[in-house]
């Protein structure tokens, strides 16, 4: 069932910093099974119950990297481009046509 999920979808797999790690290395690895690497996007799911996770996506990028067995600069790519190119966002990659920052959202 949760192979269906990353087989069957087309939208982002979003794995998150206060979520299950063990479901999101299983959905990591089905992704680059099924070659869409591409749709993997790290997230932080904050604020949540347990607030704001400072470093967040420095930690996700940490445990992947570790424990998922990618090298840290796919699990960057993660946290940048495919994040920008998934949500349509203006930064996140380096061309002349994109910010250099993204603005705190107030």
């Amino acid at each position: 069932m949760r192979r269906l999920l990353v087989q069957a979808g087309k939208a982002a797999i979003e794995i998150v910093h206060n979520g299950n790690h063990r479901a999101a290395l299983y959905a990591m690895r089905t992704a680059f099974e099924l070659k869409q690497a591409e749709r993997v996007v790290l997230g932080t799911d904050g604020p949540a119950g347990s607030g704001v996770q400072p470093l967040g996506i420095i930690r996700m990028i940490a445990m992947l990297s570790s424990v998922g067995d990618i090298p840290a600069e796919t699990a960057f790519c993660f946290a940048t481009g495919n994040t920008a190119r998934m949500r349509k966002l203006d930064c996140g990659l380096i061309e002349k046509v994109r910010a250099a920052v993204r603005e705190a959202i107030p």
